[in-house]
């Protein structure tokens, strides 16, 4: 009986833990509306809003501070994977891995574990494929990384190649030409002067003294001399690809009433950037000035707190779901005898909401003041005409 009692009282204490397991995040608009953070799915607070914006990925958050303005990523459940202390993050798109970037320089990190799989020490990357990525080294060597972690080709060659298929062109440390493989090994040794890189008919010019050019296979073979002039290399720019990002203009959670209360709606707004032009919704109004409006028609002023001559404010807090729903107000600031219960009567009172927008329908955790002065005022407690 006692062996039962103990793994009663043992499932007992780990049921919340299991229930809470798994919770899906969502982003939420501060009041301020200028900063985001995350709520579980009963809407309570689980991070401060402390991000500028907030990118959902497939294996969690793709985060940038407001304050700092550094990115990071946080996990499903809210977890920092990798802490906000990069200057950009950008996606492998094929591995799901990120580019870090430190002091201007890139490494390579994973989002599922927070794994650095290489740190921050690579001035470009050039060409990124599958499963490997060209990179240039803080000296201006150049080398191919593995999604793995590990080189495919150490960062030592002044040039090197970027095709797909085929033989790579590369100029070891001394200036000699030379030719690897896919896999980065040494195939036709490094004694050209100067070369050229594969066509398409698997032939390549090179010259040992910069005077004789010869035509060869990919085993290095002779096919004949060449008589004309050998045109010089193209210059290529390379750069790591840029992500495209649509700025979105926040709009924040707001009353809707079928009364004008003579609060000016917003127009919409035309964004355009460098990426996109989009439009923006009307919306009625800020939450404050409207809610001001309609506590004068809505408040009854309770009896109790008239006769003691109450006077100040209700600060409530709120959340307004992607919905338009109200949930979980809280009294951050109050006052006695029945005011904080009649403020929140008054915010339930409120007909319908317009939600949040950042880009798309977010929500939003909301404060309001609802104002309480005895002298405007009558017995009954409604509100004295002007």
């Amino acid at each position: 009986m006692k062996t039962d009692l103990k793994w009663i009282l043992l499932a007992l204490y780990c049921l919340p833990v299991t229930t809470g397991f798994g919770q899906k995040l969502k982003p939420y608009l501060a009041a301020q509306g200028k900063s985001l953070g995350f709520v579980n799915e009963t809407y309570e607070m689980v991070t401060p809003p402390i991000y500028k914006a907030i990118y959902k990925q497939k294996f969690g958050y793709w985060v940038e501070e407001s304050a700092t303005r550094k990115e990071g990523y946080l996990s499903e459940s809210g977890k920092v994977v990798i802490p906000c202390k990069y200057q950009e993050l950008k996606k492998w798109q094929t591995q799901g891995l990120y580019w870090i970037k430190e002091n201007n320089l890139w490494g390579l990190a994973n989002p599922k574990n927070g794994r650095i799989l290489f740190k921050p020490q690579f001035s470009r990357i050039y060409a990124i494929y599958k499963q490997r990525a060209h990179v240039i080294n803080a000296k201006g060597r150049k080398g191919i990384i593995q999604s793995d972690g590990t080189f495919l080709v150490p960062a030592i060659y002044k040039e090197l190649e970027d095709r797909k298929k085929g033989l790579l062109l590369a100029r070891n440390p001394q200036g000699k030409y030379g030719y690897l493989n896919q896999q980065g090994k040494i195939t036709l040794p490094f004694v050209y002067v100067d070369a050229r890189e594969f066509g398409s008919d698997q032939h390549a010019f090179v010259t040992k003294d910069n005077k004789h050019w010869l035509e060869i296979d990919t085993t290095g073979k002779k096919i004949k001399e060449v008589t004309y002039a050998i045109p010089p290399d193209m210059v290529k720019e390379y750069d790591i690809p840029e992500p495209v990002f649509i700025f979105y203009e926040t709009i924040k959670a707001y009353p809707i009433f079928k009364k004008d209360y003579g609060v000016k709606k917003h127009i919409p707004k035309v964004i355009r950037d460098e990426y996109n032009t989009f439009r923006t919704k009307n919306y009625q109004g800020s939450l404050q000035p409207l809610l001001n409006r309609f506590a004068i028609d809505s408040l009854q002023f309770p009896r109790k707190a008239r006769r003691k001559k109450i006077q100040g404010k209700v600060k409530l807090q709120f959340v307004i779901t992607e919905k338009g729903t109200l949930k979980n107000i809280k009294v951050l600031e109050g006052l006695p005898y029945g005011c904080n219960e009649e403020a929140i009567r008054v915010l339930r009172a409120v007909p319908a909401w317009g939600v949040a927008r950042h880009g798309y329908a977010i929500t939003s955790i909301n404060t309001v003041e609802i104002a309480f002065d005895y002298t405007q005022y009558n017995r009954k407690g409604r509100r004295k005409k002007d």
